[in-house]
């Protein structure tokens, strides 16, 4: 049986950004424990089944004050952004048939990032008669402790209107948290990391009547974990998309769309489905495919008051990277959880109601 030389046993965690642990010390009644959050507590549990006679295991004490920091802050930014481009939108006067060019700045502060700046784009302009207006826009975030997020995107009509195209573009070093695949994980099984991911996705549209489009897309997404915490599962780089991992195919998409107001929708209804499969012929490091479904359904209920209902459902197969797993949560869906809280091979949301 191994034993702890006497007196105090110095031991850093670099791989918690919650929790140092400053020392494992003999005690003579027995183990006791001090303050430990997350992989931290896992870790030196196993630990002290190895070493029997380690009692106390101190640690500075807010371990669970700066996850709850970080996740708020994360919260935070990613609804900032989101308020921006609807504030883009707000003031664009695209529903009056005008062209605008509206960009909003914005400075922030967080535990997490530190202070950071930057901004949305949008620019609108009218697309052909009885269709939504044209858009195309940007976002650009860069913090004190050099993170970014970074995005272009338009959707646009093409010549009468026929066609539609559909782009979008992203470069991203953000801090992101795993917590496993399923819905048995606890808080207490995050695992933080931060990736260099960026993804580029082209499409078009073509409109069939009655308010029904179709048309291919194709995708490609690369996606590097730059720091992980350490002793963790995607250190371990056992999970699928824990390496160094490229997604490359396409696939359809169908959509409806009767809604009225385009950017503040007052009523009508949306439905798209996209499913996509993607291959390691095309390049890409896996074979898995993705079946996605959003519906929504507006409805006015005073002058100024709109109901919005909203149904999203997912499901994948193959060897999906966990990148790519359908997830519960974030600033767009489920806002009372985490983005990436839960990641499932089948994941179903809904309805998320809205007023407004």
């Amino acid at each position: 049986m191994k034993h702890l030389p006497k007196g105090v046993v110095k031991i850093d965690d670099p791989g918690s950004p919650y929790l140092t642990i400053h020392s494992i010390e003999k005690s003579v009644d027995g183990p006791c424990w001090g303050q430990v959050s997350n992989q931290s507590a896992k870790r030196f549990r196993s630990f002290l089944r190895t070493f029997p006679d380690a009692g106390c295991v101190s640690g500075d004490g807010n371990g669970g004050k700066r996850r709850e920091e970080a996740m708020y802050s994360r919260q935070i930014f990613h609804g900032l952004i989101a308020a921006l481009l609807v504030l883009a939108a707000g003031f664009s006067g695209a529903e009056g048939g005008e062209r605008a060019l509206v960009p909003i700045p914005a400075l922030f502060y967080g535990p997490e990032t530190g202070f950071g700046g930057g901004g949305a784009l949008l620019y609108t302009w009218p697309g052909p008669p009885a269709q939504e207006p044209n858009q195309a826009g940007g976002i650009l975030f860069y913090t004190q402790k050099r993170q970014l997020i970074s995005a272009l995107f338009t959707e646009s009509a093409l010549g009468t209107g026929v066609y539609r195209l559909l782009a979008s573009g992203s470069v991203r070093r953000y801090p992101d948290s795993y917590f496993g695949i399923g819905s048995d994980s606890t808080s207490a099984d995050e695992e933080r990391y931060t990736p260099w991911d960026s993804e580029l996705e082209v499409g078009f549209l073509r409109r069939l009547g009655l308010a029904f489009s179709a048309g291919p897309f194709y995708r490609f997404r690369y996606s590097a974990l730059q720091e992980t915490e350490a002793g963790g599962a995607l250190e371990s780089g056992l999970i699928t998309g824990s390496d160094e991992t490229w997604v490359s195919g396409g696939g359809l998409r169908l959509r409806y769309d009767s809604r009225e107001g385009g950017f503040a929708t007052s009523r009508g209804s949306y439905a798209e489905f996209k499913g996509g499969i993607y291959f390691q012929a095309l390049g890409g490091s896996e074979d898995f495919g993705l079946l996605e479904l959003d519906v929504r359904q507006y409805i006015p209920l005073l002058a100024s008051q709109v109901l919005a209902l909203q149904a999203i459902a997912a499901v994948s197969w193959g060897m999906v990277p966990f990148q790519e797993l359908s997830e519960l949560g974030g600033d767009m869906m489920m806002r009372g959880y985490l983005a990436g809280r839960y990641r499932f091979q089948m994941s179903p949301a809904g309805p998320a109601v809205q007023g407004g």
